[in-house]
């Protein structure tokens, strides 16, 4: 019988987070996979608490518990774990998440199928709110992005697509691939290493897949001290050792967001847009503008930037941005801002609005493009910005 391969977890993490984890744990992994647990320091028995809800037909799980008495980061337990592993697909999980049955089956599917790819992610969605928090990375030239952010999970690709990076967050790797790239990069001190393996995976030859179908909840926790305080360095360090080798290819997701949206109607090929840039990161919004230029089902009657008007608020106010009659514009809105989630609070303008036009649209930086009717909703999926 295949052996069904090696988990990873690595914890540090509260009390009530970890219990519920575990509960997600034991009703959805496959009977005969080892599990390694490092516990990284925690002030309580992460043993005990893994042993309370585990239950008996998971006899033939082999349990490898290590215990740190201080927390050494998530690059060093890995590696540690990385010694002991059996198998040929190595899952690595947060403790932060909540796993849905199917999620080991899937992602080993997706590495069996295709010989080149070496490893690959998970969707992860915000048990707040059902929103995006993770569908893979992509870049610009000099940022990375979470694709997908804050959208619907209806909104993102059916099929498994290519990405430079996932997040250790939930994943799986073939074993060889680790064993051809080596250990994680321990300087990097929670936060910045997994993005950094996958570009080593993908530097060695390897295909990268995010599989929208393999979703999981994410509480995204900080799992460990001292990581806002090393963010910056951490991020330094990964843009010195990859900024020349990374693709700007955010690009590619907003072009064909942007196509699917702007499908010609019966009466005209073109679309007719007036663009309203409201954009405060402006390298990103030139970029847009020239991606933008290259759909020959564009035509852009004008482009407003109005991102000066804006401040620093969260929320983004349109009649304040745009002007109180700025409703009544017969033609076709598309507004350009970070994250499509600072347009929330125009319920109202959106009311007036819908008696002039009912078909504006709304584009960000992470690849969502979404009508500005949708943005209705009481309730939406996610407003973290980042």
């Amino acid at each position: 019988m295949r052996h069904p391969g090696t988990l990873i977890i690595r914890t540090r993490q509260k009390r009530s987070i970890l219990e519920l984890f575990f509960n997600s744990l034991w009703s959805t992994i496959i009977d005969g996979t080892k599990i390694i647990l490092v516990d990284d320091g925690s002030e309580y028995s992460v043993r005990k608490i893994a042993a309370l809800s585990l239950p008996s037909h998971l006899r033939h799980c082999e349990t490898l518990f290590i215990e740190h008495d201080t927390s050494r980061g998530s690059a060093s337990c890995l590696n540690e774990a990385f010694a002991h592993v059996e198998g040929e697909i190595v899952y690595i999980v947060d403790t932060d998440t909540l796993l849905v049955k199917g999620w080991q089956n899937s992602l080993r599917k997706n590495l069996e199928t295709d010989e080149g790819c070496g490893a690959v992610g998970a969707t992860l969605i915000y048990p707040q709110t059902g929103g995006i928090q993770h569908c893979g990375i992509a870049f610009s030239k000099d940022v990375g992005r979470h694709l997908f952010l804050n959208g619907r999970p209806q909104w993102i690709p059916s099929q498994p697509f290519k990405v430079q990076a996932v997040v250790f967050a939930l994943c799986a790797i073939k074993r060889n691939v680790i064993e051809a790239v080596g250990q994680v990069d321990e300087v990097y001190y929670n936060a910045y290493e997994d993005l950094d393996y996958f570009l080593r995976i993908r530097r060695a030859g390897y295909m990268i897949l995010l599989d929208p179908a393999v979703k999981s909840y994410h509480w995204e926790l900080s799992d460990g001290p001292h990581r806002s305080i090393n963010r910056k360095r951490n991020l330094g360090r990964f843009w010195r050792l990859w900024g020349e080798y990374i693709e700007p290819d955010i690009w590619l997701f907003v072009k064909a967001s942007l196509k699917d949206a702007l499908v010609p109607n019966s009466t005209s090929e073109t679309n007719e847009l007036r663009v309203v840039d409201i954009c405060e990161e402006r390298p990103e919004a030139s970029t847009f503008h020239e991606t933008l230029g290259l759909l020959n089902s564009v035509r852009v009657l004008d482009s407003y930037d109005l991102s000066y008007r804006i401040g620093n608020q969260q929320e983004i106010w349109l009649p304040q941005t745009l002007g109180v009659d700025s409703h009544r514009q017969s033609d076709r809105y598309l507004f350009l801002v970070d994250n499509f989630v600072r347009l929330l609070g125009n319920r109202y303008w959106i009311e007036l609005r819908t008696t002039y036009r009912d078909d504006d649209l709304v584009a960000d930086l992470h690849g969502n493009v979404v009508r500005l009717q949708e943005l209705f909703e009481a309730a939406w999926p996610g407003t973290k910005i980042r």
